[in-house]
């Protein structure tokens, strides 16, 4: 195992204002490699205030496990009732065993546990957990699947994804290797909830097992044959504290084999972890295609704190997790997990309810009871943080916890209230406790002597308009909505009325507008369907015509409408750009379809890009760039005000000099900048790329650090032509018709005409499957006939190529097939003529006429090109005369 971890130096005013210093500076710590924005304080792997102590994965359990240590009563913003910080752990594994973790799917995600300022570790260490479950690659119990696990620790901030070599400010980072469970070949065991029975298995198992991987001598006969020599002396080796038969071979608290090396607790789901190593490769009965054996931890908490164990509800349980001879150990450790979930006692956030937790690790013996003495194992102890089941406090509180008031005032952004469908600001913290009557949030512009309530929403949705005061109290959540507001510094106040009030908090920020969005590609919506694989930070948007169908295609001139501005917090837009990266890669992974059998094992690569990927993007056209003192953001244009920057419009605009009246009487005219659509053509693109919305911003004077903002949609490009031609006609089951002679009804009795021709739509990549969705994305073709150039009439429409063979189909013109057996019989004999003489019913002949007829094939796609005034489609035409000589 690996660590990183250094610097003992506390920074508690750079940690209370971590997220405005990076904010104004992104690398204000010395953090973030090639950037222009020079150090101002240099911290990295900073573990002073917490460490990450270890890491493993429970095999059966596809689960990734870390455990880490909080080390100070203090710098973790704000007590137990408050909303206090985060831990967060982001895991990669190393699949291919290259030395890195940048490949396809070796980013699992990120974990995080709450925590805060808590008194009691001014005493003792408290120990935290985090988990992540995840999909494994496939193994065979053949051939143990190795791989390095990777775990990043860092403190309020995201590690971002992808990024295996982050550099946490607070934090630092672990490596240990682990065995991934296998799926194919392995010995299948009854497994109950209860470890006792599974023990009684595994004694059977011990005496039927043939332990020659490694070899016999390599194992203490002692281990080999452990279950059978305790059945035959309880006290064979000396853990018993009372006991009349004497030990044959004392050995107690043995690590030799394995060691439980960390606990923890993740408190939200109120979940017990321990990590231990496996050390030598041989020792545990059998290979991986074999029972094995099984690493027993009971865990015990001291809920009186009396240091006992022994008490009602201090047995939490018992928790198991399988191991073998695995040769690779001989090179390295390997690193396995478990845990046990309990039942908590209660808790309130104003007493934080710290407890003291023991873990008894036992190889194939379930531990009895907290004294319980393991032969080949060890103990553990460890102090754990109970997560408050009770919030309100006794008393009556008034705190305001989000914005957090600095000076400067901190820079918030709007954003989207999905409760309530509205944008706006949210304010957070506590108001509430005993006593408790109602609370009221009011708002003003710094420098203004009015509070106002315009535009409060509450967290129900009802505006302050309607009821000033809310009366449900609301702890470390969110207090209200800011609506409506214009980009400039705030004052916001909370005022909690009730018994031992009115008590008030205020809180100040500054608001800036960064509307960065695209909404629609090609005139088709850009939907959000979860977030994006490789980041659960990051959503994954696509664009998609009907918001619970498949991707859309589209193609030919197309337009991006969105949304591009930032402006507020003294910046101001500078430019935007609209990027283009191949997102090809991995799609026969992809949710967007099913195939018949599904190919085992991950994507061959990665996923989409993300919107901050570093490259390759290519510009879709040149940047834009924006602002200077002749042309202001805002202007007075009749008849409406309109901003100079844009704004739910098109994005791929150039920009023009425009007149704009200001005035009518007398006429008063400015100069501004406006933009004017300019499409982007993609007619040379096939593929699925990822589009991006690239903003730039800087400060009003140009010359401060150059912030960026972006957001990105996936989206299929089809400019693929269908294939369309008409080849010949031919009796069915039987010859093909000369395409000059003059056609007879009778050459039909008994059978039908085969229209003959090519139908057929290339899939938009022949690299990826058919079933992908819209890689496949024909539509349908049709065959009409007329008669003497008139309507034409429906013959049949299939949704199937002809000829449906894909991917791709050879350049042979010979390469048709039957579009359509057609009862010509039936759609033309009008029997014979009546008399007097009336014209037959359209399109048919009457026995002994003759006419000139024409057939028709048309065929599309369901790519919409053009911004939707149009589907890809071709069509071709077949003339034929024919008489009707039936009797």
């Amino acid at each position: 195992m690996s660590t990183i971890c250094k610097d003992d130096n506390l920074y508690i005013e750079e940690r209370k204002s971590i997220h405005e210093l990076l904010a104004n500076n992104p690398n204000y710590f010395g953090t973030v490699a090639n950037v222009d924005f020079s150090v101002q304080q240099p911290v990295q792997y900073n573990t002073t205030y917490e460490e990450l102590t270890c890491v493993g994965l429970w095999p059966e359990r596809n689960l990734l496990q870390a455990t880490l240590v909080v080390k100070l009563p203090f710098g973790f913003l704000g007590e137990m009732c408050s909303r206090g910080s985060f831990e967060y752990v982001r895991f990669f594994i190393d699949w291919n065993d290259d030395g890195d973790f940048s490949d396809a799917n070796e980013d699992l995600g990120v974990a995080r546990v709450n925590v805060h300022d808590i008194p009691e570790v001014g005493e003792h260490k408290l120990c935290y957990a985090v988990r992540l479950p995840f999909k494994p690659f496939l193994a065979n119990c053949k051939k143990p699947y190795i791989v390095k696990l990777r775990a990043i620790l860092s403190w309020e901030i995201v590690p971002p994804p992808g990024d295996w070599n982050f550099t946490p400010i607070w934090g630092n980072r672990l490596d240990c290797w682990v065995q991934i469970d296998p799926v194919n070949g392995q010995i299948i065991k009854v497994f109950t909830d209860n470890p006792e029975v599974e023990q009684n298995q595994d004694e059977d198992e011990s005496k039927s097992s043939n332990v020659k991987k490694p070899k016999k001598q390599e194992v203490e006969p002692e281990r080999a044959q452990f279950l059978e020599l305790l059945k035959k002396n309880p006290n064979h080796f000396g853990t018993l504290p009372i006991s009349d038969i004497d030990p044959i071979y004392p050995l107690k608290c043995n690590t030799r084999y394995e060691e439980l090396n960390c606990i923890g607790l993740y408190p939200e789901d109120n979940f017990l972890e321990a990590i231990l190593q496996v050390k030598l490769p041989y020792g545990f009965l059998g290979d991986l295609c074999s029972a094995g054996s099984h690493e027993y931890v009971r865990f015990y908490i001291d809920w009186n704190g009396d240091g006992d164990f022994i008490d009602l509800n201090e047995d939490a349980g018992v928790s198991a997790v399988k191991v073998h001879d695995i040769p690779e150990v001989s090179k390295f450790h390997l690193c396995y997990s478990l845990g046990q979930n309990f039942q908590a006692l209660r808790a309130n956030c104003q007493r934080p309810r710290i407890v003291k937790v023991r873990a008894i690790l036992s190889w194939q013996q379930v531990p009895t009871g907290p004294n319980f003495i393991p032969i080949w194992g060890n103990i553990l102890e460890c102090w754990v943080q109970i997560h408050p089941t009770e919030q309100q406090p006794p008393h009556l509180v008034a705190d305001i916890t989000q914005p957090t008031t600095v000076v400067p005032p901190v820079c918030i952004n709007i954003g989207p209230i999905i409760s309530c469908t509205i944008a706006g600001v949210t304010i957070s913290g506590s108001a509430g406790g005993g006593g408790f009557a109602s609370y009221r949030i009011e708002y003003r512009a710094m420098g203004s002597a009015t509070w106002i309530q315009t535009d409060v929403i509450y967290p129900d949705c009802t505006p302050a308009s309607t009821t000033p005061d809310h009366t449900t109290p609301r702890f470390t959540e969110p207090l209200a909505y800011l609506t409506n507001l214009e980009p400039d510094e705030y004052e916001v106040s909370l005022i909690v009325n009730g018994t031992g009030g009115p008590l008030s908090d205020t809180a100040t920020f500054a608001l800036h507008r960064s509307p960065v969005v695209i909404d629609a590609i090609g005139d088709v919506d850009v939907r959000d369907i979860g977030t994006h694989p490789a980041d659960p930070t990051e959503l994954l948007k696509v664009v998609q015509d009907v918001a619970s169908g498949p991707e859309t295609s589209i193609g030919g001139r197309i337009s991006v409408e969105g949304s591009a501005d930032f402006y507020g917090c003294g910046q101001q837009m500078i430019e935007y750009v609209l990027q283009m990266q191949d997102a090809t890669c991995g799609l026969g992974g992809s949710p967007q379809g099913t195939p018949p059998n599904p190919p085992p094992g991950p994507p061959s690569c990665a996923a989409p890009p993300q919107q901050d990927d570093l490259g390759p993007w290519a510009d879709i056209k040149p940047p834009l760039p924006f602002g200077d003192t002749n042309h202001p953001r805002w202007y007075w244009c009749l008849p409406v005000n309109r901003p100079n920057f844009v704004l739910n419009g098109s994005l791929n605009r150039i920009w023009a000099t425009r007149n704009c009246r200001l005035s009518l009487f007398p006429p008063v005219f400015h100069t501004v900048r406006r933009t004017e659509k300019s499409a982007c053509d993609t007619r040379p693109i096939n593929g699925r790329y990822t589009v991006r919305l690239r903003v730039r911003h800087q400060d009003m004077a140009a010359i401060g650090p150059i912030g960026e903002i972006y957001d990105a949609a996936t989206v299929w490009l089809d400019n693929r032509n269908i294939d369309v031609r008409l080849t010949g006609l031919g009796v069915t089951g039987g010859i093909n018709l000369d395409d000059c002679e003059e056609l007879r009804l009778s050459q039909f009795v008994g059978t039908t005409m085969d229209v003959k021709g090519r139908a057929w739509d290339p899939l938009i990549l022949d690299s990826e499957p058919a079933w992908l969705v819209p890689n496949d994305n024909f539509d349908y073709y049709k065959v009409q006939f007329a008669k003497d150039s008139g309507g034409y009439i429906n013959i049949v429409q299939h949704s199937e190529r002809v000829p449906n063979t894909l991917p791709a189909l050879p350049a042979a013109p010979a390469d048709v097939g039957v579009l359509v057996a057609w009862d010509i019989i039936g759609a033309l004999d009008a029997g014979p003529a009546p008399s007097p003489y009336v014209a037959p019913p359209y399109p048919k002949l009457y026995r002994g006429e003759r006419c000139a007829y024409m057939i028709r094939l048309y065929a599309r796609d369901k790519t919409l090109i053009n911004d939707r005034a149009d589907v890809h489609d071709a069509e071709d035409y077949w003339p034929f005369c024919i008489v009707n000589d039936l009797e």
